[in-house]
Formats: C-alpha cells, structure tokens, sequence
C-alpha cells in the first residue's frame, strides 16, 4: 500500500544499507521531485518523546544532496481510519550547510521537541 502511495521502502534489516532506498532518493532529488517525508525516529509510535533515538537518515540525504530540512511534530496519527483528526505543527526550516549529520539530527530534534511543548502548552 505504502508503495502504491509513492512512499520509498526501507528495509530494517540489521546491516541493511538500503542502496535501492538511496538510489531511489537520487532519481527524486534529481528529478526535482521533492519534498521527501522521512520519520526520524525509524519507527511509529504513539507520540513523539525525545529520549527516543532519531536516526540519521533524513541528515544523511538533506546533507548529501544540500536539501532544506522542515522538522514537523505531528500528533493523533495512531490510526489510518477517516475521522481520524492529526495535527501538524511545522518547526523552522533550515539548511544543513556544513553540519554534521548529528549536528542536523539534534537540530530537528530540537525543533519536533519545541513544536511538541508548543502544542502541549495550547490543550
């Protein structure tokens, strides 16, 4: 399904390097059909929480290919049923420029957490 809605696979396996993934990524990037949504953490969870792992990823392409970097926080989306209400809240975009990948994953961590205590502080 996933797939059919244009989405790129990753596969989890343990020492996977995803070549297919990341050469997918060039043709899109390449092709100048971006924006591409990557969910930092590698996983879905019920809500963002900070001391979880954000992997690298999303750094690793918005540095190699000098992409801009939209951190959002997204909250209610525990289920793809209609109805369901989620909402987006959009941190600052940035530039990676000569960070680090660690320097851009803190960044968007940083800014999901602001934008997490933000919409906390609104209910």
């Amino acid at each position: 399904m996933s797939e059919g809605m244009g989405f790129i696979p990753i596969f989890k396996n343990p020492g996977s390097l995803n070549r297919d993934f990341i050469k997918i990524v060039e043709q899109v990037v390449a092709g100048g059909k971006y924006p591409i949504l990557i969910f930092p953490e590698g996983h879905w969870f019920k809500d963002f929480d900070p001391k979880h792992k954000l992997e690298t990823g999303a750094a690793f392409i918005a540095s190699k290919h000098q992409l801009p970097v939209l951190p959002a926080y997204i909250h209610g989306a525990r289920k793809w049923e209609a109805g369901t209400e989620v909402q987006v809240i959009f941190g600052k975009p940035f530039e990676p420029g000569k960070m680090t990948k660690d320097e851009i994953t803190e960044r968007i961590r940083t800014s999901i957490t602001e934008s997490q205590k933000s919409f906390q502080e609104r209910q």
